[in-house]
């Protein structure tokens, strides 16, 4: 990376919605840092939805722009959102995942914007043909693909070679300090073994896979519970579910919470049962909030927590792996140690600071070289 002087830009960060979700988190997190720091900073709704963050956003300075499409392409909205990035004299349009970047690219070279960034949050699962084809046919306009782990840039790099100059890994970041002012504290109420996750309640988290994995531990561990903070479409099933397995007030449904701090600071161990991931915020706050971590080996996780050091892995979709990766940890002192480690490495590597220079630099290092620009795929 260059050494570049920087100096204010206005950033239009474009969204599908402001629902919770890690995607969602980032966008807002990098907005404020960058609005602090003097910078322009603001953010596109795509979709209509009800936006759960956006009062955090607007009550720290960030505007939100919300365009309320609807489904099926709309040249309406590609036309409003040019329009709108021309009044906010934006600098750079920065994409977050394939499904609005068509709108954020076109809108954004016919509004004259010198910069477009596209982060790929998570790896390929789950993406269809058209969308594919689409990303693809507007690489040639996009300036930079920031990737949130190496993993992720593997599989999006393999199958975009002809770009492959233009792809950057820089991970994902949290505002660390928040969650280390409220850290937990693992193992402190043995036999008591609080077990919790932080995520949407849909199918690619697979948390009935940890349902039956928890079913088993807990046969074990009579004094676990599992905790879920989150909402969506499966909350039901989930539920119907644990209660055939005869789980009863062990198992606890929270919804959705504004204060994942504090639900955090509850839990003893953090679990994850996704089937794909990109870097998943969801483990950078457990791990900041001094939490170990238990998941299934996907995406950029392990590269993030450390095996055998901060986390333990099992194959995506096996309750029994995830419940003997579980229990392999469930001592103490253990829980403890890990769980230091994992903040220590949270505070060293995560920082939403950190996340915000590297992509500041960015910004600033295409901007002076003008269109068409080309990078390399390197870390940061």
């Amino acid at each position: 990376m260059l050494n570049i002087k920087r100096t204010p830009v206005t950033v239009v960060h474009i969204v599908r919605t402001l629902e919770c979700g890690g995607l969602e988190r980032l966008a807002v997190d990098l907005a404020i840092e960058q609005r602090n720091r003097g910078h322009g900073a603001v953010i596109y709704c795509v979709y209509k939805h009800e936006p759960e963050l956006q009062g955090e956003a607007e009550r720290a300075g960030v505007r939100v722009v919300q365009f309320n499409k609807e489904t099926g392409f709309s040249f309406r909205t590609l036309r409003k959102m040019a329009m709108q990035l021309r009044r906010d004299r934006t600098s750079v349009v920065h994409t977050h995942n394939g499904l609005v970047h068509t709108y954020g690219t076109l809108a954004g070279r016919l509004a004259g914007v010198g910069c477009i960034v596209n982060t790929a949050h998570g790896g390929n699962s789950g993406i269809d043909g058209r969308l594919n084809r689409n990303y693809r046919a507007l690489l040639s306009w996009t300036d930079a693909v920031v990737s949130v782990s190496g993993e992720t840039a593997a599989q999006f790099a393999a199958e975009r070679k002809r770009y492959r100059c233009k792809f950057h890994i820089i991970p994902n970041g949290i505002p660390v300090s928040k969650f280390v002012a409220q850290s937990a504290q693992p193992g402190s109420y043995w036999p008591r073994i609080r077990i919790g996750t932080v995520a949407r309640l849909a199918e690619v988290k697979d948390q009935a896979t940890l349902i039956r994995a928890f079913h088993i531990v807990h046969e074990t561990f009579p004094g676990a519970e599992l905790h879920f903070l989150g909402d969506g479409p499966l909350k039901n099933n989930l539920e119907l579910l644990a209660n055939q397995l005869e789980l009863g007030s062990s198992v606890t449904f929270h919804g959705q919470g504004p204060n994942v701090p504090e639900f955090l600071s509850g839990l003893d161990l953090f679990a994850l049962s996704s089937l794909s991931e990109g870097l998943p915020i969801a483990v950078l706050e457990a791990m900041s909030a001094g939490l170990p971590i238990v998941s299934t080996r996907v995406g950029g996780t392990p590269e993030a927590a450390p095996e055998h050091e901060v986390a333990e892995y099992c194959p995506p979709g096996n309750p029994e792996a995830l419940a003997q990766a579980i229990q392999s940890i469930l001592r103490p002192q253990l829980l403890a140690t890990m769980g230091q480690a994992a903040q220590a490495i949270a505070k060293r590597s995560f920082s939403i600071e950190a996340r915000c220079d590297s992509y500041e630099a960015l910004y600033q290092e295409l901007l002076l070289k003008g269109y068409p620009r080309c990078a390399s795929l390197v870390a940061r």
